[in-house]
């Protein structure tokens, strides 16, 4: 069969990205040289591999060196849809999909073009109010569709949300991405002196959903508790907000807003900082962010939310400390009890490795693309065995 591939992704700029590789600068996000590696490669197995970037800042279409066509759509959040894309993916011809985002009026409607499609996700699936309660029941029910092989998503507990919002377990696999370095990497820490300026990192979409305003408000409780701390957060989004935050309470000196920094920094920057933070609140869709990978590398201190995707992954004393979303209170203690713990602190950094190991999957999500594409009964057999409803949750 000459399958014809299209990868839908919801935005980013696969062209740009590329040519980056090309120039010898690394990657904005955990795994994205190893997901771009991964679509040149099966591009070479294939007659024609596209790729499709919704959401873009202008419309393109270029063809790279490397043979894969790819298009911007310059489409914004409430303009996905299928009358604004349906004439690109026709355009394609694509005989197999690959969509990177949950869009059941999508799946819907390649289901009914009887196209291969692959929903590949890296999301949670939390019941919210009546409205997400029905989208999410009308997007189990075409996920469930025979047609619909394989349904994955990034890491146990968000596959597991899948379970809970109705789409068959033996139809979900569970991927982790591929990683160049682990906890072995680096040494484990011991505390540092109470006395110094202690150093808090973030890293991440700045917004009020991940918790930024908890985080600055902590600094502040600390601050007028004498405790010597900064904040140094990497990302991009609202930051004109968090600053005047930051003003208001009196603590703009000891907050820095260090922009988007290359991948490879962020764990460098995690393991010279004392104390690294993930404070998402519940309502954001978090798969399980790769900032707590990443920390557990650099082997420094976590302090974390109670965020149902973090659950039985993240636990008090092993990786970290938990808090209750949105309690800015709970944040401080926890970071003063880090501050004044010298044994935790380094007990936890060595649990670090054992916590991370834990975590890994052995399925990498290149391998489950390539046997949906490609594999033959054997394959799909053995691939099987690693679906939720033959793993066990713990």
């Amino acid at each position: 069969m000459n399958i014809r591939l299209l990868f839908i992704q919801y935005a980013g700029d696969f062209r740009e990205t590329v040519l980056k590789f090309r120039k010898g600068e690394g990657e904005s996000y955990y795994g994205q040289e190893y997901s771009v590696r991964k679509v040149i490669e099966m591009a070479s197995k294939t007659e024609e591999t596209s790729v499709l970037c919704c959401i873009s800042e202008s419309k393109y279409d270029s063809w790279l060196e490397e043979g894969i066509r790819t298009v911007g759509a310059g489409l914004k959040h409430d303009q996905i849809s299928i009358k604004n894309l349906n004439n690109y993916i026709e355009e394609f011809s694509p005989t197999h999909v690959v969509l990177r985002f949950p869009h059941w009026k999508l799946i819907r409607w390649l289901l009914n073009k009887k196209i291969n499609i692959l929903p590949s996700f890296a999301d949670s699936f939390e019941a919210g109010g009546l409205k997400s309660k029905i989208n999410s029941k009308i997007l189990a029910y075409y996920l469930n569709r025979p047609q619909v092989d394989w349904v994955i998503n990034h890491q146990v507990n968000a596959s597991q949300s899948l379970v809970n919002i109705g789409v068959d377990p033996s139809k979900i696999i569970a991927y982790d991405w591929e990683h160049k370095l682990t906890p072995s990497s680096y040494s484990s820490k011991q505390g540092p002196p109470a006395d110094k300026e202690w150093t808090i990192f973030f890293a991440g979409q700045i917004t009020r959903a991940k918790g930024l305003g908890e985080i600055i408000e902590a600094i502040a409780l600390l601050r007028k508790r004498n405790q010597s701390v900064k904040l140094n957060i990497a990302g991009k989004g609202s930051i004109d907000i968090f600053k005047e935050q930051a003003s208001q309470l009196g603590v703009l000196d000891a907050v820095h807003f260090m922009g988007m920094i290359p991948n490879s920094d962020v764990i460098t920057q995690m393991n010279i900082s004392d104390v690294v933070v993930v404070l998402s609140h519940h309502e954001y869709p978090e798969g399980f962010p790769m900032t707590l990978m990443e920390a557990m590398i650099s082997r420094t201190p976590l302090i974390t939310t109670d965020h149902p995707m973090f659950v039985g992954k993240i636990n008090e004393g092993e990786s970290g400390l938990i808090v209750p979303q949105k309690s800015s209170l709970s944040v401080a203690d926890a970071i003063e009890k880090l501050i004044k713990s010298p044994k935790l602190y380094e007990e936890i950094s060595i649990k670090m490795e054992d916590v991370w190991d834990n975590l890994q999957l052995s399925v990498k999500w290149a391998d489950i693309i390539e046997c949906w594409l490609w594999g033959d009964t054997s394959e799909r057999k053995r691939l099987q065995k690693f679906t939720i409803a033959r793993t066990p949750m713990c």
